[in-house]
């Protein structure tokens, strides 16, 4: 509903209201509280719960977490002129997840909560956040850090098609919001685009 009514929204509507500076952290608090939920969770095989409560909460995390990110993301984009001193906080929760998909076990995230689903919403979310607050001085730390996870994605060839799509699409947003200092990225970037027409021209000529 958020992503529905966010996408609706001209910058002046949505200013009106975000001007109590609560909505952004709430949004950013329930994604971080909705992780540690899952994590902390007494899971199955594919993220189901298996404490015998199985219409419980529990199994649709990965659906819960994919929500919320795609919100954050369409939040981010429909307030961008607003939403640079929401960003650090509300990048949080990306970060987590990215870090965990690169193998950092300390980040406290279960990997089977890492599904394809949650993986492309937390990368669209991330461009948008990422364009909205490229300049902001405080937001600096957590760009590079968002960067450099993005990079350890590109070169895998066996990501799913919608991750590897949200994927150029964090890259093109980057692209947008640096301008010529986009210049070190271009190449991997533009590599990692070229394998994708690649494998999808392959994938049409054997049907």
């Amino acid at each position: 509903a958020i992503r529905s009514v966010a996408r609706e929204l001209s910058s002046d509507e949505i200013g009106k209201v975000l001007k109590d500076g609560a909505s952004i952290p709430a949004l950013g608090a329930v994604l971080s509280s909705t992780l540690a939920a899952s994590s902390s969770s007494s899971s199955g095989q594919n993220g189901h719960a298996s404490n015998g409560n199985n219409g419980g909460a529990e199994g649709d995390f990965p659906a819960i977490l994919a929500a919320l990110f795609s919100a954050l993301g369409a939040v981010a984009s429909a307030a961008m002129d607003l939403f640079a001193p929401f960003a650090v906080d509300a990048i949080a929760p990306v970060l987590q997840v990215l870090r965990a998909r690169c193998g950092d076990t300390t980040a406290g995230i279960r990997p089977e909560t890492l599904t394809a689903e949650v993986l492309a919403a937390c990368l669209e979310a991330s461009g948008s956040v990422l364009a909205a607050a490229w300049a902001e001085p405080g937001f600096q730390k957590a760009r590079e850090d968002l960067v450099l996870l993005a990079h350890r994605l590109l070169p895998e060839t066996a990501l799913p098609s919608n991750v590897r799509a949200a994927l150029h699409l964090f890259f093109a947003s980057m692209a947008l919001a640096a301008f010529e200092d986009f210049r070190p990225h271009l190449q991997p970037a533009l590599s990692a685009a070229s394998h994708s027409f690649a494998v999808a021209a392959a994938a049409g000529e054997a049907k």
